[in-house]
């Protein structure tokens, strides 16, 4: 059985892999580094060949989602581990990685709510984008449909991306 020391080291080594993999380097030395992080790591996971690679569990927080077990995974020491990511999953990735950092916050909220909210099928868009805007006090509707447009253009550009059915693209 693998202990919960050597499990956050395995996650930490894959996560810092993936990030080399992709030609960047993953800081979390900030407060700002570390909410980027965990921002654009929960909306690669929306991508089924990056999915496993980031088996960290998220829950909503004051500034979108947010994973503890993340969290440990960046703050531990490790090697990157060798990591090989689809030539589609990596330009996924790569339009994740170019977002701004309030574009993610509000992106990555906005899926969230969309996945809670999912299980009511009468649940919309517009419903989610509501929502975003009452938890999101500093952001406008401006940015909120943005944020949504972004999602939607990413889930046309690549299909095999696993958006909540209220921001997926009609």
């Amino acid at each position: 059985m693998v202990g919960l020391s050597d499990q956050i080291g395995e996650r930490a080594a894959v996560l810092r892999g993936l990030y080399a993999a992709l030609g960047r380097e993953m800081r979390a030395k900030t407060f700002e580094d570390r909410l980027r992080i965990q921002k654009e790591v929960y909306i690669m996971r929306l991508h089924p060949d990056l999915a496993p690679l980031l088996p960290f569990e998220f829950d909503m927080y004051i500034r979108g989602p947010y994973s503890t077990d993340l969290a440990d995974a960046y703050y531990a020491k490790a090697r990157p581990a060798r990591v090989e990511v689809t030539a589609r999953a990596a330009a996924y990735a790569g339009e994740v990685l170019g977002m701004d950092p309030w574009a993610l916050e509000v992106a990555a909220t906005l899926v969230e709510i969309c996945s809670y909210n999912a299980r009511f099928p009468e649940f919309t868009a517009e419903e989610g984008l509501e929502i975003l805007l009452e938890r999101r006090p500093r952001a406008t509707e401006e940015d909120a449909r943005r944020a949504l447009e972004a999602l939607r253009g990413l889930a046309a550009k690549y299909p095999e991306i696993k958006l909540p059915t209220p921001c997926a693209p009609r």
